[in-house]
């Protein structure tokens, strides 16, 4: 082994090479990690066919007539663009799934690397800790869908990279740099901005207590990060109310960075990364760590533990914070260890990395089957058909996670098929494109199945040509029947041609 591992008596963890094991076991793990996504042919994230189909209305807005006809596009108040902008550049040279996975893997790439850059610029050289990225990179979030969200990660640690490196000389040049980087996270997704700006704020304030002065360093420091201010003068953004979450709630949202599918593996695993966690402390000695990111990764624990669930229509508001409290504190942490204990925990690590993303393929390779079943199916709507889908998700928690991920699967019938459908994630000021007439759905709640009752069929059989039923009751099938024609039927899922009055 390279003298990372072998030839030192204790192994401080900001004494990483990146030509010696550490680089070797980065690259394994960027391998590792972007595998699932690839091993499948529809990745099962519950939102992520809506950015798919997003991406393709906006590059095909006056191609197509109902596109036209239904939405229309804004930017620049929009606080949300990474995988809106990335689809409209690559649609002319791949396809939209291709485009799509290309992106998340970009996505988890950059969460990976953002470890380790920012780890380089807190540490002064890479930081074994940075490899923790790996162990984490398939959180909550990401797992449902929230592909801007996540991209915005791995876009604030390189951004805070930056800020890390230049505060100590400030110059016209960097403070540009620093500027546009700050207007890239407010368009990459809003809560990168948020997370930047928060960090900023932290490391400065712990600075100036330290010195017990604002120094024109620390003010320059800060100047760029208010770049995007004006777009929030402007109105950017949409949405109200605060919504709190339950102690039940919390407990939950805290296992957002190692949940998966299954309570009884997720249990395992966690209890596996608790035994990792006591022997790491019990083997570590500490040595000076840097504060200010300290405290700043401390402060998005904070905001998790009294931050409403839900705020500017965004939700779990709370959860989102704890990633990049993650990375921030244990970026900001340096420990020395004997020389076999390192090694131990090292492959101890690896084998927690094997398990949850062997978990993760396991449960999406399940699960592709039906999702191709169903795109296949979509060939029989006509183009750019009216569809009004209707989804039962199971009620059971083992179950409901990942049958989440069929909700927006009638995406891809936009891809496909050009169809109009109304459940597409496209409100002003928060996505690129809006409805330009109002939408007409009483099965948009993913966890809530209406009774029947509750539907104005009649409006809903006059506005829509087509139907798309998955998992839907016998009873409800039934009633159907009676106004709309089964046109094909595959898996768990029926298209239905609807009966129109003359």
């Amino acid at each position: 082994m390279s003298q990372e591992l072998s030839s030192t008596a204790e192994i401080v963890a900001s004494e990483a090479t990146w030509t010696g094991w550490y680089g070797r076991v980065s690259v394994l793990l960027a391998i590792v990690v972007a595998a699932p996504i690839w091993i499948v042919t529809y990745p099962p994230l519950v939102d992520y066919p809506n950015h798919l189909a997003r991406g393709y209305i906006l590059y095909h807005l006056h191609d197509v007539p109902s596109f036209a006809e239904h939405f229309e596009s804004s930017y620049l108040t929009t606080p949300s663009l990474a995988m809106d902008a990335f689809m409209l550049a690559l649609q002319p040279i791949c396809e939209v799934p291709t485009a799509g996975k290309l992106f998340l893997t970009l996505t988890l790439w950059l969460w990976l690397s953002g470890w380790h850059v920012l780890g380089r610029a807190i540490h002064g050289r890479p930081t074994w800790l940075a490899l923790g990225g790996a162990l984490f990179a398939y959180h909550s979030m990401f797992l449902y869908g929230f592909t801007n969200f996540s991209f915005g990660l791995g876009y604030f640690l390189w951004a805070t990279a930056a800020w890390v490196y230049w505060r100590a000389a400030w110059s016209w040049p960097r403070l540009v740099a620093m500027a546009i980087l700050a207007v890239g996270a407010y368009f990459t997704h809003m809560s990168a901005y948020l997370f930047l700006a928060g960090t900023v704020f932290a490391v400065t304030g712990w600075d100036t207590l330290q010195q017990r002065k604002i120094t024109r360093s620390l003010l320059l420091g800060i100047l760029p990060i208010m770049t995007p201010s004006v777009f929030f003068l402007r109105g950017g953004g949409s949405g109200s109310g605060v919504a709190w979450n339950t102690l039940q709630g919390k407990i939950v949202g805290a296992l957002c960075l190692v949940r998966g599918y299954d309570r009884r593996m997720d249990i395992a695993f966690i209890v596996a990364v608790t035994v990792f966690v006591v022997m790491f402390i019990f083997w570590s000695r500490g040595l000076p760590s840097n504060n200010g990111i300290l405290v700043a990764g401390l402060g998005c624990i904070a905001m998790f533990l009294i931050g409403p669930v839900e705020i500017f229509g965004g939700s779990p508001a709370d959860t989102r914070f704890l990633p990049p409290a993650a990375a921030l504190v244990i970026l900001a942490l340096d420990r020395e260890f004997p020389r076999k204990q390192a090694t131990a925990l090292l492959v101890m690590f690896l084998c927690l990395v094997l398990f949850r993303y062997g978990m993760i393929v396991s449960f999406w390779r399940s699960f592709d089957a039906d999702l191709c079943e169903q795109v296949a199916l979509f060939a029989e709507f006509p183009r750019e058909a009216r569809v009004y889908p209707i989804v039962k998700i199971s009620e059971q928690p083992e179950e409901q996670k990942l049958g989440l991920a069929s909700f927006h699967v009638i995406d891809y019938a936009v891809l496909e098929r050009q169809v109009y459908v109304p459940n597409l994630v496209a409100f002003a000021g928060q996505q690129p494109i809006q409805y330009k007439t109002p939408r007409l759905t009483y099965h948009g709640n993913a966890e809530r199945y209406p009774a029947r009752a509750e539907v104005d069929w009649p409006k809903i059989f006059a506005s829509y040509d087509y139907l798309w039923c998955y998992h839907v009751p016998e009873n409800d099938l039934k009633y159907l029947r009676q106004h709309a024609t089964v046109v094909a039927a595959q898996g768990g899922g029926v298209i239905l041609r609807v009966t129109k009055n003359r």
